[in-house]
């Protein structure tokens, strides 16, 4: 939707030939829907109060962005109660890992990042997990931050890859 494409043959993180990657040209309003057959999973994610999420993102110079990088909610159509989200980073340079709601304590973890060259420029693998009450943020291996949210998933019925339904 709204500009997302696939890039060009061997433009994704490798570099090699049938690689390619998702562009999302200025983040704001670019998004994919992930077809509603591809997230029967997620009432699973609903029971067991899981997730875990693994993505490969290149930095470009128009990060950071006040934009998500992944984005799902209680509606078929988004623009519903935030459900999982995370901004990488937001425009303050801050990383958000929200689940079950946003933006309280008991909805989000955050760390911010500030130095621009540790996500600009280049490839990063980010993984967001959610275990219970745990949460966790990382980076090319390295955990960023972790704590604590009480708040369980309600159901999830949208899921998007880049911009939050506006």
């Amino acid at each position: 939707e709204n500009g997302a494409a696939l890039t060009g043959d061997a433009l994704g993180r490798t570099g090699m030939p049938g690689d390619r990657a998702m562009n999302f040209p200025n983040i704001a309003g670019n998004r994919v829907r992930v077809a509603a057959a591809a997230t029967g999973g997620l009432d699973a994610i609903t029971a067991s109060n899981q997730v875990t999420v693994s993505v490969w993102m290149y930095g470009d110079a128009s990060q950071p962005q006040p934009d998500s990088l992944f984005y799902g909610d209680d509606t078929t159509s988004g623009g519903g109660t935030r459900q999982i989200n995370a901004h990488t980073p937001w425009s303050d340079s801050t990383f958000y890992w929200d689940t079950a709601g946003c933006c309280g304590s008991s909805t989000r973890i955050s760390v911010a990042v500030p130095d621009s060259t540790k996500w600009r420029g280049q490839w990063n693998h980010y993984v967001f997990i959610k275990n219970g009450s745990t949460k966790q943020i990382w980076q090319n291996g390295a955990l960023l931050t972790e704590g604590t949210n009480t708040a369980a998933f309600g159901l999830i019925r949208s899921f998007f890859i880049g911009s939050a339904p506006q």
